[in-house]
């Protein structure tokens, strides 16, 4: 739920969400097992407490969040784009990693839920730059073509 009120922009619930379902997330000696299980759950987390006054809580968080990505999960996974990284990337600032975070997953054809992840406002950071609109355009491209396929397999099917 924190999730879905995050993108719906309501950043106050979203907290309420997150902390309510996981309150370690206040806890840094927690941190490293609820980074591990959840994902890319600890940037968005970041981001909230970034973004709601607790800024000193989230950058530490960001910090080591940030790590897993660079450290940690490549030494496990060939697809760290996978986990979408450029969560922690956009609530850094840093927005050549993210378009690259962005253009790594649409060169490893990962296009699932764009249409959702990003609608967070994070995202406004890159909505305007170039590269970002062209991964986004040819996203869609590719979806078309899909949609195209299945619709010819299924006209294929029918007796």
């Amino acid at each position: 739920m924190g999730f879905y009120a995050l993108v719906s922009g309501d950043k106050t619930r979203a907290k309420e969400f997150y902390l309510t379902a996981q309150p370690g997330w206040l806890d840094p000696d927690q941190w490293p097992e609820l980074i591990n299980r959840s994902e890319n759950e600890s940037c968005l987390v970041a981001w909230l407490f970034i973004n709601s006054g607790d800024e000193e809580l989230g950058q530490q968080l960001l910090q080591l969040s940030t790590l897993r990505y660079e450290e940690t999960l490549p030494a496990v996974t060939e697809h760290v784009d996978l986990y979408l990284p450029e969560f922690c990337y956009l609530t850094a600032g840093d927005t050549e990693k993210a378009l690259q975070s962005i253009e790594t997953q649409l060169a490893h054809n990962h296009l699932y839920d764009w249409y959702i992840y990003h609608k967070l406002s994070m995202y406004d950071l890159i909505r305007d730059e170039p590269r970002y609109q062209a991964a986004l355009a040819e996203r869609e491209r590719r979806v078309g073509v899909q949609r195209e396929t299945i619709k010819q397999m299924a006209a294929e099917k029918r007796p």
